[in-house]
Parts: C-alpha cells; structure tokens; sequence
C-alpha cells in the first residue's frame, strides 16, 4: 500500500502536464500601401549605446522640431528642413520626452530635474530639482509647467521661475511597466484641469 502512494502522486502529477498546444501565428498576407512614407531629413541628439528605454519624444511648436537625448542635449530643429536652430547641453541625465508652449521648452532628469529653456535659443531660463524619476514630457501651460514622476506625484510649477505651485499624489498600481503617462492641461470655460 505505501508502494502504491508515490505511484499514484507520480500518475497524478504526469495528468497535469503543461504542455498545451500552441496556436500558430496566422500567415501575413499581402496588401497595397495607401500612403508613400518618404525620409525628408534626419538628425542626431545624441544617445548611448546602452538601450534604455526611454520615451524621448519629440515635440512639434510652429515651424521647430523640438528634442532631447540622455546625454543631456536639447536641440531645436526647422521643421522643413532639419536644419539646428539651436543646441543646448543641460549636463543631466535626461530621460522625459520634451514640452513646448509659448516661449519654453521644458525637459525632465532620471535624477529629478525639470529644466525651462528658451524656445527662441535655448539659454537656461531656469533649473529645479524634484523629488522622484521624470519619465514623461511635462505639459507646458501659459502660466504653469505640469511633471508627473514615476511615484505618482504631479506638481505644479510657475512657468517663470520653476516655484511649486501645488503637488498632488496619485496611487502607483502594484504591478506597472517602468513609465508614466504625460500630464495634460485641458482649459474649460471656467477653469483649468490637469489630467
């Protein structure tokens, strides 16, 4: 009888395999393109070799193409023809995509900076540092610079110096993907919410 537990225990685990059959990928099939894609021009911020993945979008104000690169340059770029209208070396870890509104041009640190320059030539209007990681483009209003931080932590800060406004927290799930999504300042008729 005690011969015939194990047996049975090794029957019982060999029913509950995991192996279950795979679905193939279904075929690709052919199609026609609707649209031509054509590479007008290119440009380089600079970067690593290391992949970080990191969520270093671009920006788009008027007739300039605004970006940034980890190793802390920030260029803006005519937008016809891709052409440097300025560079700026912010000597920060950048790791948010870059914000554009009126006259500022706004990027965000791994290390918690959140960095102002001039929309017209890059000087540094301005340099403050927060608490926490900054993975997504701040959203730049008229009067207030939106960040958010991989710890759930939205702040306001004055467009003209950088000062904090005011700070909220939301609850960051348990289980998430390393990234935050970009603040948005949305006006109404009365008011003006940040989402």
């Amino acid at each position: 009888m005690n011969k015939l537990i194990p047996l049975a225990a090794l029957l019982l685990l060999a029913g509950c395999s995991k192996e279950k059959p795979v679905d193939m990928p279904s075929e690709l099939v052919d199609f026609n393109a609707s649209a031509k894609v054509e590479r007008l021009w290119s440009a380089s911020v600079g970067g690593s070799d290391e992949v970080l993945r990191l969520g270093l979008g671009l920006a788009v104000q008027g007739d300039r193409v605004y970006a940034a690169g980890h190793n802390g340059e920030v260029v803006a770029l005519e937008r016809a023809s891709g052409k440097a209208v300025w560079r700026t070396r912010t000597q920060a870890p950048l790791a948010g995509a870059t914000g554009v509104s009126g006259e500022l041009v706004v990027v965000g640190s791994s290390e918690g900076d959140v960095i102002a320059l001039a929309a017209a030539d890059g000087a540094n209007r301005w340099r403050v540092k927060v608490k926490g990681e900054i993975l997504s483009a701040p959203a730049v209003g008229a009067d207030t610079v939106v960040v958010r931080t991989v710890d759930g932590r939205l702040r306001g800060l004055a467009a003209s110096d950088g000062s904090q406004k005011w700070e909220t927290e939301e609850q960051v799930p348990r289980l998430s993907l390393r990234g935050t999504a970009a603040p948005v300042i949305a006006r109404g008729p009365r008011d003006c919410r940040v989402r």
